[in-house]
């Protein structure tokens, strides 16, 4: 809630931080690959995290007891996952796994 002579935003300062941010990291790469690659162009919607958070839903998922795991939990989980290559899409995830 605004306090009452504060102007109304659209957004909080620190999300608006972050889209800034990102913003400007994704138009420095999208420069850098059209400028030392033979892309032609970028297609931004590819672009996604949606592969690291199903990676650590699955270190979650490994730990059971820890949302938060810790560098050990990390480690090992991160080991046990490469091992057996067992990434999966996490049920109830907010992730599309590659899809388009």
């Amino acid at each position: 809630m605004n306090h009452p002579m504060e102007k109304k935003r659209l957004m909080a300062h620190p999300t608006l931080e972050g889209l800034v941010f990102t913003s400007r990291n994704l138009i420095g790469l999208s420069r850098q690959l059209l400028q030392c690659t033979k892309l032609k162009y970028v297609c931004l919607h590819s672009f996604t995290q949606d592969v690291l958070e199903s990676f650590f839903g699955n270190l979650r998922q490994l730990g059971r007891r820890s949302a938060n795991p810790d560098v050990s939990q990390v480690a090992y989980g991160l080991q046990h996952i490469t091992q057996r290559k067992i990434i999966k899409k996490i049920k109830g995830g907010n992730t599309t796994h590659g899809t388009i």
